[in-house]
């Protein structure tokens, strides 16, 4: 339920980016359920996922062929493009941002999710904090750090969006780390004290930042 819940969320905000659906690329589109969901809300799909298994199910699921990295992609008139917890897994960031700029018209939004480390449940947890997940996330980002990262690549801050039941999942995590298992009721009211924190500051546990390219 929370599952179709955030991917209708997620097809609301895109929309609200265009006049009309476009074209819309996913790096790191995993299985395909976000843009199965895009599909059925009228846009035209392309995915991007290195994960060779994950990239099967993609493809047969969409009926595309689902390409394994940013590379193989050869059109630059994306009017959107989308990374779902993926910027924290890239090793070269500038190389990376200015792939993304090349595919994307004018105009064109780009929309990038990643976990906060200044949100209050990374305080709370430390270094059990499950949103550190070393070594996979090679990057931790604050909204200062990110705005400034993607700016410089040549986009423009246009807003800023939270994921709030992030806050949970990740407290379910990091409790598991820490304790060897999932202490539920530390996970809810972390989760609801990190979001309450973050409707004062703008620090949710993670955060979904729409650019537009200049």
């Amino acid at each position: 339920m929370v599952r179709q819940y955030t991917l209708q969320q997620k097809l609301k905000l895109i929309n609200s980016t265009q006049a009309k659906p476009g074209k819309v690329l996913d790096v790191g589109c995993g299985t395909g359920l976000f843009l199965e969901t895009c599909h059925k809300g009228g846009w035209q799909i392309n995915g991007v996922e290195p994960d060779a298994n994950a990239r099967t199910v993609a493809t047969n699921r969409l009926q595309i062929q689902v390409k394994a990295d940013i590379d193989q992609i050869t059109d630059n008139e994306f009017d959107l493009l989308t990374m779902w917890h993926v910027l924290e897994h890239v090793p070269d960031l500038p190389q990376t941002l200015v792939k993304l700029r090349n595919r994307i018209r004018v105009g064109g939004t780009l929309l990038i999710a990643v976990p906060n480390s200044d949100s209050l449940d990374a305080q709370h947890f430390r270094n059990h904090w499950a949103a550190y997940d070393v070594p996979r996330h090679l990057s931790h980002f604050t909204p200062p750090t990110l705005k400034k990262l993607v700016n410089e690549s040549g986009f423009a801050f246009q807003e800023m969006h939270p994921m709030y039941f992030d806050a949970f999942y990740i407290g379910m995590l990091s409790t598991k780390y820490r304790d060897g298992r999932t202490n539920w009721l530390e996970s809810i009211y972390q989760g609801l004290r990190s979001n309450m924190y973050g409707s004062r500051t703008g620090n949710y546990s993670s955060l979904i930042y729409v650019f537009r390219k200049l």
